[in-house]
């Protein structure tokens, strides 16, 4: 549990990227959810056309209601020299921040936040970003927030 906005809450974070090849397995973490965070990585420009193909249409299927963020992942390699080399052998580059926040207003998300696991940049903006949605979806009206 965590205290926000002075209250303590009850955060319960699940990983559903070891459902990946088991549909079964994430479509049952699905009910209870209360918010989304969905993530794509900035250097794999791909990974986020899987968002707004594969994985948005998936959650509107099974929660339609339920709220979600769109995280762009390792917001540190945009700047790689060695990744962006390596994109642009094969006509792509990383994903901009303009870009992806476009899609993310496109597609509805509560918001967009970039992440680096490298220095943890934005990881309690996530966090606080997710429980505040929940809480305003709610009106407040809660003392648990599950993410998946």
């Amino acid at each position: 549990s965590l205290k926000f906005a002075g209250r303590r809450i009850q955060l319960q974070i699940i990983d559903a990227v070891e459902g990946k090849e088991n549909p079964k397995f994430r479509h049952s973490l699905y009910p209870g959810t209360h918010i989304f965070v969905v993530c794509f990585s900035v250097a794999k420009p791909l990974s986020l056309r899987h968002v707004e193909e594969v994985w948005l249409p998936e959650i509107r299927s099974y929660a339609p209601n339920v709220p979600f963020i769109l995280v762009g992942a390792q917001a540190d390699l945009r700047s790689v020299g060695v990744i962006r080399e390596m994109l642009a052998s094969c006509g792509q580059r990383p994903v901009t921040t303009a870009e992806a926040a476009m899609v993310a207003r496109r597609v509805g998300a509560v918001c967009y936040i970039e992440t680096s696991p490298e220095v943890e940049k934005n990881v309690r903006k996530l966090i606080n970003s997710a429980i505040a949605s929940v809480l305003r979806v709610r009106g407040g009206d809660s003392s648990l927030c599950t993410i998946l």
